[in-house]
């Protein structure tokens, strides 16, 4: 039996994704989102980073745990804690 994760598409904004922990966004709902992304990059890269927030580094960590088992293509720069400015730079 499948579950049907649904999730609100008012999380995903411009340059990225924001909403409620846990009830908009959590650690099943990010990794859902992650395994699309690395299917839909056949190649390239990809920077992930997180802010200050106390439930960002598990998110992080989800996102990268799934992007490492979606696609051996892909390469992930993993940043870590970062500002946004400093993200974008990244980018």
């Amino acid at each position: 039996m499948t579950t049907i994760l649904k999730i609100n598409p008012g999380i995903f904004k411009a340059n990225d994704i924001r909403g409620k922990y846990p009830s908009e966004i959590n650690e099943k709902i990010i990794s859902a989102i992650a395994k699309k992304l690395s299917g839909f990059f056949n190649s390239g890269k990809i920077v992930v980073a997180h802010d200050a927030r106390l439930s960002s580094s598990s998110l992080y960590k989800a996102v990268i745990k799934q992007l490492e088992i979606g696609n051996w293509k892909l390469e992930i720069v993993p940043v870590g804690l970062a500002t946004t400015p400093m993200f974008y730079f990244l980018v």
